[in-house]
């Protein structure tokens, strides 16, 4: 499984061949409207299976239902009975793992299935339900995910040296450093995703020059913007140490308020606030990248559709 690859059809290759070994001669393929729809109709088709596709819809049972409403005209189509059945659900990118509940709600309701699996085009991270997907053609490390983090251990750190006491974790890790390790793994989950694109000689005709170029300036950027954090927080967290009994303290070497008696303490105050403003600034490169690559990833699922009708 590779970090994103904007050749669609090599990433629609990679899923019929995960979704291959998933599959036995009994397993129904169904997909979860509208990615997750074509994605299996045309898995059914190059897998030469008898019959149709299912198709699900999460509309019914989304926690957002009341907010939003049926947010598809979509209806659920599913060509055989579900009760006893070896179910393949499909879809384009998986993420907070909300929609899958609600489809697997939406298949219950049709019967009780023996056995289900999920395989993805794109699995994006964020997790925010306990999902996860049996096979994913790619996976997107989203480093936004650590770059909120980082964003949050310096605020932390910022509330804590205000009072004077910054309280380590359990592995003596104060906020800074909480800080600094989270931003130092943003860095290299960019530096991992961006390779992709840096190793790319030539654009697949699935897809356009400037929509790579754009995603890879995005990644890089984000990149720059947490190295400059990353040197900001080490920075803050080297004018910050311990007193004479071993504990952290901002009296120790520095302090907040740059009390006069405290050496440094001016320092403290001014590494911190660019601290603060390059994890700010990280967070949100982060997440313009990881927006960015989500809809790379829906666009790459629907272009391998179109390509698949283009070829019949």
């Amino acid at each position: 499984m590779s970090t994103l690859m904007l050749d669609a059809e090599a990433l629609y290759r990679e899923l019929l061949n995960g979704v291959q070994t998933l599959c036995t001669s009994s397993t129904r393929l169904v997909g979860v409207t509208s990615g997750g729809a074509w994605l299996a109709q045309r898995l059914q088709q190059d897998l030469q299976r008898e019959g149709a596709a299912g198709t699900i819809s999460s509309a019914m049972h989304r926690d957002d239902y009341a907010r939003r409403g049926l947010s598809s005209s979509v209806q659920t189509h599913i060509p055989f009975d579900v009760t006893g059945a070896d179910v393949l659900l499909l879809d384009d990118v998986l993420y907070t793992g909300r929609t899958l509940r609600a489809v697997l709600n939406e298949l219950f309701d049709y019967g009780r299935p023996a056995k289900v699996k999920l395989a993805v085009l794109v699995d994006r991270g964020g997790r925010e339900l306990p999902v996860q997907a049996d096979f994913a053609a790619a996976r997107v490390a989203l480093a936004a995910n650590q770059a909120n983090a980082a964003q949050q251990a310096v605020y932390t750190a910022l509330t804590d040296a205000s009072s004077n006491s910054m309280t380590p974790d359990s592995s003596g890790n104060t906020p800074l450093i909480q800080a600094l390790n989270a931003i130092s793994s943003t860095v290299s989950l960019l530096i991992s995703a961006t390779t992709p694109y840096n190793q790319q000689a030539t654009t697949s005709a699935t897809i356009a020059t400037n929509d790579v170029v754009a995603l890879a300036s995005k990644l890089e950027n984000a990149i720059n913007v947490c190295q400059a954090a990353q040197a900001a927080i080490q920075l803050a967290a080297s004018t910050y140490g311990r007193d004479a009994g071993g504990n952290f303290s901002a009296n120790a070497q520095s302090n907040v308020s740059g009390r006069a008696n405290n050496q440094g303490g001016s320092i403290f105050t001014v590494n911190m606030a660019y601290a603060k403003v390059t994890a700010d600034a990280a967070q949100a490169a982060c997440t313009a990248a990881a927006i960015l690559a989500r809809e790379e990833a829906v666009l790459a699922a629907r272009r391998a559709n179109c390509s698949a009708i283009a070829l019949r």
